[in-house]
């Protein structure tokens, strides 16, 4: 404040900071000091002053009303000028391959959020990346020995960023327990049709036709089944041929011992079952008895 001749104090330049610096004209003048803590507690100080006129600068010198402007006083908060803090330890970090460890806390000074990066390494080689404070151990492979890897951290502020390094030693994991077999299904309970299919001997070229009907399949459960004819070789056991549906024609081509197998499916249900024959199939000498 610039002092009148009566001694009152007139505002003419205010400033903040531990440091300030301003320029005065030579008169009477008046500081004054206002404190706050950070439970908003003040305190306040004065003192009385006089700025004599200047003299004349050595010759070679720069008048001060040409000097540039003084710098900007420093932040009265140090800690804004902090970067975010990675505690140093000295013991290794220790995980198992396939699971995960986690990083030490790390902090900022002014409570900013923090966004932390993280790459392990092996001889300066990436072997996984990730983000988090969590550093996950999936496809990194146990260490050996006195061997280490480096988890290199990387934290931030948005708009400081801290380094900081960690041992890791990776130990062999020993994986999740397998899970329980699984039983198998139960078996399908057979079609209560107790099949009966006629053994035959008939002459090569001869067509066997056959109906369901007369195999034992009671006649009011006839349209509502599923029936799967089948003639197998009994010398090969190759199939021969194959139809479907309740009456079928299946031709006998070569003089050969064939089985047949009809099998009834009750489509509702899913239930099954078979019936055996032994088709012998003669020569062209067959056919003239």
């Amino acid at each position: 404040d610039n002092l009148t001749a009566d001694g009152k104090p007139t505002p003419i330049v205010n400033a903040t900071g531990r440091l300030a610096q301003v320029r005065l004209r030579p008169g009477a003048y008046q500081v004054g000091l206002l404190v706050l803590d950070s439970d908003n507690n003040n305190a306040i100080a004065q003192k009385n002053f006089v700025v004599g006129p200047m003299p004349p600068p050595p010759p070679g010198e720069i008048p001060v009303t040409d000097m540039p402007p003084l710098p900007p006083s420093p932040s009265p908060n140090p800690a804004e000028l902090q970067p975010p803090v990675i505690p140093q330890i000295a013991a290794p970090l220790e995980g198992e391959s396939g699971g995960r460890v986690t990083l030490p806390a790390i902090s900022d000074p002014n409570n900013d959020p923090v966004d932390v990066k993280w790459d392990i390494k092996l001889d300066d080689q990436v072997i996984k990346s990730g983000a988090g404070s969590v550093v996950s151990l999936q496809n990194v492979p146990a260490t050996v020995g006195e061997q280490l890897y480096t988890i290199v951290v990387t934290a931030s502020d948005g708009s400081l960023t801290a380094t900081g390094t960690y041992g890791l030693r990776v130990r062999r994991g020993t994986g999740p327990a397998p899970p329980p077999p699984v039983p198998p299904p139960p078996a399908p309970t057979p079609l209560a049709i107790d099949l009966r299919l006629p053994s035959l001997t008939l002459s090569q070229d001869a067509v066997l036709e056959i109906d369901a009907g007369s195999t034992g399949v009671p006649f009011r459960n006839l349209s509502s089944l599923q029936y799967r004819w089948t003639l197998r070789s009994r010398g090969t056991g190759q199939t021969v041929t194959t139809q479907e549906g309740q009456h079928v024609s299946l031709p006998l081509e070569d003089a050969e011992s064939l089985q047949l197998v009809l099998q009834v499916t009750e489509p509702r249900s899913n239930k099954s079952t078979n019936g055996t024959s032994n088709i012998k199939v003669g020569g062209q000498q067959l056919e003239a008895r």
